[in-house]
């Protein structure tokens, strides 16, 4: 394998070399001429030098041999400073100088071990004196190389400033490139693609999530051009960058990332065996096991096993005797592996860790590799916060410090999101220890890094991918400043972390262009903020489909489009506030006055509460307006909940065993992908299997939820067969099915939780403040929770004790300017034809607003298009949607409401400028999750169709938080517009869902037997044969969970009525049918 490698990557390179020689001699015509092709392609070394130099030269290529290269460079840096100096003193040609430069240089950087600093300096002093000599005119080729080389100096580059260095680094892998061109020089070309993905890979100025994207743009196009039976160890190497850059990459699916990583490195390990390349072959086992650890897929303990047996592997290679800074990464490696493992003893694994982060300090010091540097320090900060060994205290105070020798190293100017990240891990020690000035002052620093980050991002996924990494920064801050008695700063503070990108749309609709006097420069501003418009529009547009490089290279495109606007608009308000123009255009600092004034806005006795959970425990804190009667005036005060602690809200979230397997949880089982997620853990081969495997003391929420979804028939026959047996439709059933079961249980143990440890004690205290209704702004995860359905002590729930909405923040609910007046109710259902309920939900909306004196209008199955929706939104006064939704989890702007004829509406589309709800009074969403969490994307952001709405301008909008149920939410519907409808002038939203979630959990089958929906009279409607056909059609008397979606029979209203009353007949007459909270609680009112 070894030899016909090298044979093949000797024979491809000395073709295309003897091409190019044959090609640029033939131009040059003359003797001279030849000698300069020659010595351009191949370098000076290949003209007539001395004999010494010609033994060097062979001796070089001895040691270059990739099999030993790296561990050879020791050898090669005194025999080429020696043929430097000689050529120097014998004055032999510039170019034979420059030649020798290059090569000491490389060798510098690849083999130092000690005085790294002042080599990488030496190195970038003989690649700028090289091209001075090797110009794109004389010399082409090796200019081109030169750059090449002078291109990795800078990137890791110790001296200087790392954002210059790396802008530096990029210029020169461009001249190369420029040299380099695909069609003549297809392997060259492919080098220089590969290095300027490790630029933009690494690349510390601006925004990441671009430039990896970059990156991977730059490794594909190498790869087009290296086939590995011409190019093997081009095709392995560059395969081994675009690992990484798979690994790393903060766009799409993490999940899906790791394994196109893994996948990338088995082609390079079919290369790179051990028997014959066994230091590239530990190189790729060592990343490797950095993407085990990672990965998502399969069981977490056997990947962290897999890992560490890799890391290993390599380390048998990268010895500390011959390889002492690869060791010193394995060290690194190994250490967080060890952390995290399941296996064996908690604290051995922990100690063993420090061990290793201990010995990887003493290689990797701050003076020869500053960056590893501060990464050994973090991670042994990480471990001694892990310890369980010694006092909690002194294990903190050494964690502290770690953090701050690796921020000796990444300052907010050399590495913002490196300062940002490990200041975020400091102020979470500070906190622990008390320290709550310390703690405070270092979640300030950490902010403003974060701003610096969001100014570079690249529209909502830049935005998105800064704040996922941000720990709950501002609620953690707040929380601080409460502790330090500041209750409004901890509010307004939380306020400026909550739904940042929200904020940002409606500044920007609230600029007056009106206000600016000059009019070049309302000119200027107009252009800039419709280009910047048009490009926000493109960007959050589905790609195309097709080649899935295409399509990253399109979103490539789009971002660049995306930068360029944005910088010709921030110039333009620059230009603006310049001129004074006026000086605070689209500056609007946020202040207390402003939140009371929103909370005032509401009338008397209402509260706007910020619900937070913190490591250290949980505030609520409160925007009070005036209480007229008691002389109260508006205030912020807070409430401590002690018992709402973020580890508490985790094991809502989820609960795993000790090797991470799923054992239940809220995310899993709201989001539906409960079965997913046992396909991609368990080692089982079918469900009843892994049933068996799950603990049975004390039974997790999993283990109930499938002994009961087990119990029915069909799920129970489905559970035996193989996972890869199992049709589309098998499996969304039995998916459907466990996912509902599942989340009964949850939704149980949840608001009981929930309720203990904040709604009762909140409800509680603001009685004491004489609120009697709430804007309820839950922060991070606690917003997926269904928080106004928790019981309190007298059997109520919170809504129906104080009426409760939620919203993404306070500023969303601030008075907007005045809309276009709207007038009339739309109602769109069953667009796809297989909701019945749906369907007759719309219909009896449409009969109870004709009722009222609402003119109305609407459109179901075909009529139900995409066109229509959107001519509603922006022209009716109220919108009801009732039909499919769904969430895609990987790719959140592409989650959509799904109309007739197979059309949508994208939560990419609601989130442009183009759709304008300005005095939408209110939409009602009631299809599947369009109240969701983005359970993977940045927690205070609030991506959902819901969230999306608000922004767009409705004043308030229904939505689900989970996949609901046909009937139930036809019955809940129909009440809430029989409440609201003859209501909505005096009273809001709010209190007619609490009505309406109130009558649904409590009324009981006798109750259903003769209920009406004040659409059909008594006594009529269709036959007694008929209703009990259509429960036969509709499954309703046998049907198992979840199965009642998507049926194809038809219900009219009148229907619709009757198989209520029919069904309830055959039912315990005093049973509550829709108690469950899994049939009331699901939706929720955004705004007022």
């Amino acid at each position: 394998m070894s030899a016909a490698v090298d044979r093949r990557t000797r024979e491809g390179h000395q073709l295309a070399a003897d091409l190019r020689v044959l090609a640029v001699a033939g131009a040059a015509g003359t003797t001279e001429g030849i000698d300069d092709a020659y010595a351009d392609v191949y370098g000076a070394l290949a003209l007539d030098v001395p004999g010494w130099l010609t033994g060097t030269a062979q001796q070089l290529g001895v040691l270059l041999d990739e099999r030993w290269r790296l561990r050879r460079t020791s050898e090669r840096i005194p025999l080429l400073r020696t043929a430097v100096r000689r050529a120097t003193d014998e004055g032999l040609r510039a170019e034979i100088r420059a030649t020798l430069q290059r090569e000491l240089a490389d060798a510098l950087i690849e083999g130092v071990r000690v005085g790294r600093a002042e080599a990488f300096e030496e190195a970038v002093g003989l690649c700028d004196r090289a091209l001075e000599i090797y110009t794109p005119q004389r010399r082409p080729h090796q200019f081109a190389h030169t750059s090449l080389l002078a291109s990795a100096v800078q990137m890791d580059r110790i001296f200087g400033d790392l954002p210059a260095n790396h802008a530096r680094a990029l210029a020169h892998g461009r001249d190369a490139l420029r040299v380099f061109d695909a069609h003549n020089h297809p392997v060259e070309h492919a080098d220089a693609q590969s290095t300027l993905g490790i630029v933009h890979q690494y690349w510390r100025p601006g925004e990441r999530r671009a430039s990896q994207e970059q990156a991977l743009a730059c490794y594909t196009e190498a790869l087009e051009l290296l086939l590995p039976a011409e190019f093997p160890h081009e095709f392995a190497r560059t395969q081994n960058y675009l690992a990484t850059a798979w690994w790393q990459r903060q766009s799409g699916s993490h999940r899906d990332n790791l394994e196109e990583a893994l996948t990338c490195l088995r082609r390079a390990l079919d290369i790179w065996t051990p028997e014959h390349f066994p230091v590239q072959h530990a190189r790729l086992r060592h990343n490797m096991a950095i993407m085990y650890l990672d990965r998502e897929h399969g069981s977490r303990g056997q990947n962290v096993e897999r890992a560490l047996h890799s890391a290993e592997q390599a380390l048998r290679v990268f010895t500390e005797a011959d390889f002492l800074v690869q060791y010193g990464q394995g060290l690194l490696n190994t250490a967080e592996m060890y952390l995290e493992r399941t296996q064996g003893d908690r604290s051995h694994n922990v100690e063993e860790a420090i061990d290793r982060l201990r010995r990887a300090t003493g290689i990797r010091t701050r003076d020869a590799f500053p960056n590893e540097y501060a990464v050994t320090q973090a991670g042994l900060a990480q471990a001694f916060r892990a310890r369980i060994a010694g006092t909690r205290e002194d294990n903190l105070r050494s964690a502290a410090t770690g953090y701050r020798e690796a921020l000796s190293v990444w300052t907010l100017e050399q590495s913002t999101q490196d300062m940002r990240d490990t200041s975020l891990a400091l102020a979470e020690v500070h906190a622990e220890l008390g320290e709550w000035e310390a703690a405070g002052e270092t979640y300030r620093r950490a902010l403003e890094a974060e701003e610096l980050l969001l100014a570079a991002s690249t529209g909502i996924s830049g935005q998105d991918a800064v704040l996922r990494g941000n720990r709950d920064a501002a609620t953690r801050y707040g929380y601080t400043l409460h502790r330090l008695g500041h209750s409004a700063q901890a509010a307004l503070t939380i306020e400026k972390g909550r739904a940042q990108s929200l904020t940002q749309a409606l500044s920007l609709d609230a600029a007056r262009p009106e206000a600016v006097t000059d009019p070049d420069l309302r000119h200027q501003y107009t252009q800039a903020r419709a280009g910047l418009s048009q490009a926000h529009t493109d960007l959050n547009a589905p790609l195309p489909p097709g080649d899935p490089a295409q399509r990253r290279r399109t979103d490539l495109d789009r971002m660049r489009r995306f930068r360029t606007a944005k910088e010709a608009f921030d110039a333009a308000v620059t230009a603006i506030r310049r001129a004074q123009d006026p000086p605070d255009f689209l500056h609007a600092p946020l202040s207390e006055e402003q939140l009371l004034a929103t909370a005032e806005t509401f009338g008397p006795q209402h509260a706007i509460v910020y619900l937070a959970a913190t490591p250290w425990g949980g505030i609520a804190a409160a925007v009070l307006s005036g209480t007229p009667h008691t002389s109260r005036p508006p205030g912020i005060r807070c409430l401590d909940l002690p018992d709402l602690t973020t580890a508490t809200i985790d094991a809502l979230v989820e609960t795993t065993d000790q090797h991470g397997h799923l054992q239940g949880g809220y995310a899993a089982a709201q989001s539906g992908r409960v079965l997913e997620r046992i396909i991609r853990e368990s080692g089982a081969a079918t469900l009843e299997e892994h049933a068996r495997q799950l603990s049975t003391d004390p039974p997790p929420t999993l283990r109930t939820a499938l002994t009961e979804a087990l119990a029915h028939d069909g799920s129970a026959r489905l559970a035996t067969r193989p996972f890869s047996t199992l049709t589309t439709a098998e499996h969304g059933l039995l998916s459907e099915t466990l996912a509902e079961a599942l989340l009964r249980h949850e939704l149980t143990r949840c608001l009981d939780v929930l309720g203990r440890a904040a709604m009762r004690p909140l409800v509680t205290w603001l009685t004491t403040h004489d609120v009697t209704s709430m804007i309820l702004i839950p922060c991070g995860r606690l917003a997926a929770f269904p928080l106004a359905s928790a019981l309190l002590d007298d059997g109520r729930s919170v809504s129906e004790t104080m009426p409760t909405s939620t919203a993404p923040n306070a500023r969303s609910l601030a008075p907007r300017h005045p809309a276009a007046r709207r007038e009339g109710l739309s109602v769109l259902g069953d667009p796809a034809g297989n909701l019945p309920w749906g369907e007759a939900e719309a219909l009896a909306l449409h009969r109870l607003a004709g009722e009222t004196g609402v003119p109305t209008d609407i459109r179901t199955h075909e009529a139900a298009t995409r066109d229509w929706l959107l001519s509603a939104l922006r022209t009716s006064r109220i919108v009801t949607a009732s039909c499919h939704g769904s969430v895609d989890p990987d790719h959140i702007l592409a989650s959509s409401l799904h109309l007739a004829r197979q059309e949508s509406l994208l939560l990419g589309e609601c989130l442009s400028s183009d759709l304008d709800l300005g005095g939408l009074r209110l939409l009602v969403l009631s299809a599947c999750q369009t109240a969701a969490a983005d359970w993977g994307g940045a927690r205070d952001e609030v991506r959902n169709l819901a969230a999306a709405m608000m922004q767009a301008g409705a004043q308030a909008v229904l939505g689900s938080l989970w996949a609901v149920d046909d009937r139930a939410t036809y019955l809940l519907m129909t009440r809430f517009a029989q409440q609201w409808l003859p209501a909505m002038s005096t009273h809001p939203p709010s209190w007619a869902l609490a009505g309406a979630q109130h009558w649904l959990r409590t009324v009981t089958n006798a109750q259903l037997s003769t209920w009406e929906s004040a659409i059909t009279p008594p006594g009529t409607g269709a036959p007694r044969t008929r209703v009990a056909r259509l429960a036969a059609d509709l499954g309703l008397n046998t049907a198992p969970v979840g199965v009642l979606r998507g049926r194809r029979a038809r219900l009219t209203d009148g229907d619709a009525q009757l198989v209520v009353r029919f069904t309830a007949r055959h039912d315990d007459p005093s049973a509550r049918p829709y108690e469950d909270p899994f049939y009331w609680a699901g939706f929720q009112l955004l705004g007022h």
